[in-house]
């Protein structure tokens, strides 16, 4: 593979014309070059490569120069520029006469483009916030890449959104072929990310609901002055019905089972009543006790500041 591509070079750069060549350099220096460049990336030092092959092209233009450039790329992890490179070969415009190399360089960088393509990672950048500013890797890019699929190269990167002068940033490393790896950006940090300023704990008499010590007297009391409310009335009605069998105030011996019955709902009513204001009155204490600024409620302060998490 290696000796056909040296060829490939030599082949390619015999056919190109010296019109191509710059002021005081000739193809010779192209073909020197990319022989250099081909040991380089034979050894696996695919920088230098580049360089080289960057270098002979200059020269005298090849798409054979041009496809192992995309090639070192790769190699270096750097998809997305491969990608560039070898659609430029792909999408050369080629004479009806040029060189057989040439076009076998269209060819092979038509295929391994495809194969690029399944390589690169992506990842989604999600945030429950609408930020003022998205950084990639300390580059800003448009708000609108939110919630789409972002192409990069394989490695680590770091995502900052940024609210006002706070900041909150996510780190990830993609690997190749890793696609819409999802990167979200919690409440947590828009709160955190909200202008600094000082929180107090409030005090009872500030919440806007009651406690549990003066809720539960309360309800206590409500109950049993629902109750004793309704057994009044049952004592009551049950009354009226006996007077109306009675003469006066003297009973028959029959109806003393329905007095009795009267006595007890009255009695239920008079303690019933008895227990709601009791609980109506401890709720009442409590809660004027709790409203008391000298009750020794004391406001305790934290500060939201510095980096999100």
């Amino acid at each position: 593979m290696r000796v056909r591509a040296r060829q490939a070079v030599m082949v390619l750069m015999f056919l190109t014309s010296v019109g191509t060549a710059r002021a005081q350099q000739t193809p010779a220096e192209a073909i020197e070059l990319g022989h250099s460049a081909l040991g380089q990336f034979g050894s696996g030092h695919y920088e230098s490569a580049l360089a080289l092959f960057r270098r002979a092209d200059a020269i005298a233009h090849s798409p054979v120069f041009g496809l192992y450039v995309a090639r070192c790329q790769r190699k270096m992890g750097l998809l997305l520029a491969a990608r560039d490179s070898y659609r430029a070969v792909e999408n050369e415009p080629l004479a009806a006469d040029a060189p057989e190399p040439w076009r076998n360089a269209q060819k092979e960088a038509r295929a391994e483009l495809s194969a690029v393509a399944t390589e690169i990672p992506s990842v989604v950048v999600e945030a429950d916030f609408v930020p003022t500013a998205v950084e990639l890797d300390g580059k800003a890019v448009p708000l609108s890449t939110l919630g789409s699929e972002l192409e990069l190269d394989p490695g680590s990167h770091r995502v900052t959104l940024r609210l006002g002068k706070h900041e909150s940033e996510r780190s990830v490393r993609l690997r190749e072929g890793e696609r819409a790896v999802r990167l979200l950006f919690v409440t947590a940090a828009k709160l955190a990310a909200a202008p600094e300023r000082t929180l107090e704990k409030p005090r009872p008499s500030d919440k806007k609901g009651l406690g549990s010590s003066v809720v539960v007297p309360i309800l206590i009391g409500s109950a049993a002055l629902a109750v004793g409310a309704t057994a009044g009335i049952v004592a009551l009605v049950k009354t009226q019905n006996l007077k109306a069998h009675c003469d006066g105030n003297e009973c028959r011996p029959e109806d003393e089972p329905a007095r009795d019955a009267i006595y007890k709902w009255a009695s239920v009513s008079t303690i019933a009543f008895g227990v709601a204001g009791a609980g109506l009155t401890v709720g009442a204490v409590l809660y004027l006790k709790d409203s008391d600024p000298a009750s020794g409620s004391s406001g305790v302060s934290f500060r939201v500041a510095g980096n999100l998490p």
